[in-house]
């Protein structure tokens, strides 16, 4: 009699876990980022400079455990991260909470929450000492008059968030959106007119970077001498009109075309009208 092999378990498949992302490396990438797009639009000096060890030690004292290592590399490059969010010192950490924060705060929460950075009048964000990780990262929570909403998982993140995405946005309509948001949040009163300008300059330059990379030609594409000699609208819509018909014809690709019609363009918007 034939003995029947057991039938043999198929091995559950291997889960793909969420990738970690370094929160250190992550804030000095976001940071960068910030620091580019303000140079370039000469306003490096909204950084400040590096906070001084003493500083550091008295904020670690009044967190009451170590700084995560994500803020503490970011303040070591800049005091300042260029608005609308202000980074606290330490005197400032103690009376954001003990001045606006405790007085509504339950008593869990009192223990759990530490301002560092002032997003608007009654807003702040803090780290959540409830929250950390093996890394010495520790959660972020946003305090909003009084109420309480998830932040990030750590400083990284959340710079990474609150901030860059006023440089690194990849379409028009983000940008628009991103202009609107920062116009109506003054207009609120959550954060200052002035900061909505500093974010506003941050757009512009990130528009101009996008405006760059659209229009420009590979230096071997032959259209890119014929553009670069073009002298004034008349020529430019003569050019227009010869890319269509090439584009209608097959002879340039669409893909190319949209290149060349955007760098005339680019030149002499007028012609568009």
């Amino acid at each position: 009699m034939r003995k029947t092999r057991p039938a043999r378990k198929r091995a559950a498949p291997l889960r793909k876990g969420k990738l970690k992302v370094d929160a250190t490396r992550l804030a000095l990438a976001a940071l960068e980022r910030i620091k580019g797009a303000l140079r370039r639009k000469g306003h490096g000096d909204q950084l400040g400079a590096p906070v001084t060890m003493r500083e550091l030690a008295a904020r670690a004292s009044y967190l009451g455990v170590s700084l995560p290592p994500s803020y503490t590399a970011t303040v070591r490059a800049a005091s300042r991260i260029g608005g609308p969010e202000r980074l606290l010192s330490a005197a400032e950490m103690r009376a954001a909470f003990d001045d606006v924060i405790s007085p509504r705060a339950s008593r869990p929460d009192a223990e759990r929450l530490a301002p560092f950075a002032k997003l608007g009048e009654r807003s702040f964000a803090c780290f959540d000492r409830a929250e950390s990780s093996d890394t010495g990262e520790l959660g972020v929570a946003e305090w909003v008059e009084g109420a309480i909403r998830g932040g990030a998982s750590h400083f990284g993140e959340w710079l990474d968030a609150a901030l860059a995405s006023a440089v690194t946005f990849s379409d028009e309509g983000t940008w628009r959106t991103l202009w609107r948001e920062s116009a109506a949040k003054a207009r609120a009163g959550e954060i200052a007119p002035a900061d909505a300008g500093r974010i506003q300059e941050l757009i512009k330059v990130r528009r101009a970077d996008l405006h760059a990379e659209a229009t420009a030609l590979d230096p071997e594409d032959s259209w890119a001498l014929k553009v670069g000699d073009l002298t004034g609208e008349p020529e430019a819509a003569d050019a227009l009109g010869e890319l269509e018909g090439l584009r209608q014809a097959g002879t340039v690709d669409p893909a190319r075309a949209a290149r060349v019609r955007a760098a005339i363009l680019a030149r002499f918007p007028g012609v568009a009208a």
